[in-house]
């Protein structure tokens, strides 16, 4: 029996945190997003107190904020030299636009190198641009800096591959090709793997498809899917806060953000580690980006937040205990991966609704006590945590709503509490071995119903496995018991033989 709980037998995992198509629906995953949801900003939602944000440019001339006004400003702000009327125009209809929000447009796509002035540029070259409404033309610009900054980086001006811009070196130096009909390469070692809709001049990204980009019924990009398409280089959260829901940035017919997975793009980052831009995300309820090189602290996030996955990133500890803090939403958070170095952070444990968390290989430390306070837990696992200690304790019995434990390959110690099987638990999934239990197997797990795997090797456990634990394997829904049976440590053959499905670590596996 494998040490990490994966595939889990009940509940399924979410797909969020699984290998995922870009057309997989959110609705479909657990915790399930609400497809009507639009998020509100709420009298009592947390404040920042400092906006983490430049101020406006003083340059920035004061214009109207009417979304529905086609008219460029009087005085249109200066560009680089070689601008072209349309991308004057452009300019001056997105800075009239953003004006009233803390934004420095000016400044950011004053540089023509820029992936803020490289998006303008070709938003400025779709076709009709001229008939475009100003939140069409904010999410042009938005999406096209996701392309630019993540993307367009790795080639020069000759097409050239731009080593200065790779964070690894691999040897193929093709350089990627949109030119098939699906916009796809997956042969490439640098720049998207797939440009469908992103590389025309004339298909709209929400009523024509773009590759990763879901719209609402509004126009609205409601989902942004990236993962395994090659990203690099740091990702645009200042820009795509543009597509948030609802907040000080939310451009009505912009976007209305839900899920953002740009997971297993191994060289994407974000700028100078700052995520303070992601806590105005507004709306976002889906946030995937495991398996990326994010690195320093875990980002603020919005509070309307429902799954969190950023394992096995470059993330480190130890986390403030305000980390989780005013996160009330959340059902779903992984960390598998993410040296936090510490305890468990207490705005964590503390959430309400969580449902699943994972902690595995995550050099946590301290004990299990922190599930006391997990009411609503489903599914929780911490394997491959050396510095976890102390006792299974009792009271994980009580936890009703628990199916699935695993705490293997940690230090645990004490013997298997029989609690577990007489607090209200209805455990399907336990493993626990690799640890420093003592003590016999209680008979009161055979009252487990719907126990299916109880992984027990690799400890001191001895004595006898109970005559009614056993019968289990053959009446009832036990279907894999594992203990250290191989030198008669825990003697499995006494009742029944082929009692225990295999006996201690090597046969059972690691």
């Amino acid at each position: 029996i494998p040490p990490t709980p994966l595939p889990t037998l009940f509940p399924p995992i979410p797909p969020s945190i699984l290998p995922a198509s870009p057309t997989i629906d959110v609705s479909e995953s657990l915790p399930s997003s609400d497809p009507t949801f639009v998020a509100e900003t709420p009298t009592d939602a947390p404040q920042s107190s400092a906006a983490p944000f430049p101020a406006p440019s003083s340059s920035v001339p004061a214009t109207s904020n009417n979304l529905t006004d086609m008219s460029p400003t009087s005085s249109p702000p200066s560009a680089p030299s070689d601008v072209d009327s349309e991308t004057e125009w452009v300019l001056s209809t997105i800075v009239e636009t953003l004006d009233p929000m803390p934004y420095d447009f000016l400044s950011l796509s004053s540089d023509a190198s820029s992936y803020q002035y490289k998006a303008l540029k070709r938003t400025s070259e779709q076709a009709g641009v001229q008939s475009f409404s100003k939140p069409k033309l904010i999410q042009y610009w938005v999406l096209y800096c996701i392309y630019y900054a993540t993307n367009e980086s790795v080639w020069d001006e000759d097409g050239q591959l731009n080593r200065d811009n790779l964070f690894v070196r691999q040897s193929d130096e093709s350089q990627p090709s949109s030119g098939s009909d699906n916009g796809s390469n997956p042969n490439a070692s640098f720049g998207w793997k797939n440009t469908k809709g992103w590389d025309s001049y004339t298909l709209d990204p929400c009523r024509d498809g773009w590759f990763g980009v879901v719209c609402d019924e509004f126009d609205q990009v409601r989902e942004i899917r990236l993962q395994r398409n090659g990203l690099s280089g740091n990702f645009p959260f200042r820009e795509v806060v543009f597509l948030a829901g609802a907040g000080r940035f939310h451009i009505p017919g912009t976007g209305n953000l839900r899920v953002l997975e740009i997971f297993n793009n191994e060289n994407l980052t974000y700028e100078g580690n700052d995520g303070s831009w992601v806590e105005s995300l507004i709306g976002l309820q889906v946030l995937n980006y495991r398996h990326t090189n994010f690195s320093g602290g875990i980002p603020s996030l919005p509070y309307t937040l429902q799954e969190l996955d950023c394992s096995y990133t470059k993330h480190t500890g130890p986390m403030p205990d305000n980390t989780f803090a005013g996160l009330n939403e959340l059902v779903l958070v992984n960390l598998d991966g993410v040296s936090l170095q510490s305890t468990l952070p207490i705005s964590l444990y503390m959430i309400p609704n969580l449902r699943f968390l994972y902690i595995r290989d995550a050099a946590l430390t301290g004990n299990l006590a922190y599930m006391d306070n997990m009411p609503a837990i489903v599914e929780h696992a911490v394997d491959k945590n050396p510095l976890l200690t102390g006792p299974v304790f009792p009271f994980i019995g009580s936890l009703s709503t628990l199916r699935s434990f695993s705490a293997s390959d940690c230090s645990l110690t004490g013997t298997l509490p029989s609690e577990l099987a007489t607090g209200g638990a209805n455990l399907v999934q336990l493993w626990l071995h690799g640890n420093n239990l003592t003590g016999t197997i209680p008979v009161e797990y055979s009252a487990i119903e719907d126990l299916r795997i109880l992984s027990l090797e690799d400890n001191d456990i001895s004595g006898t496995v109970p005559i009614e634990v056993c019968l289990n394997r053959f009446d009832g829904e036990l279907t894999s018991l594992s203990v250290d049976c191989h030198n008669y440590e825990v003697d499995c053959t006494v009742f029944f033989p082929g009692c225990c499905s295999c006996c201690g670590r090597a046969e059972c596996g690691s």
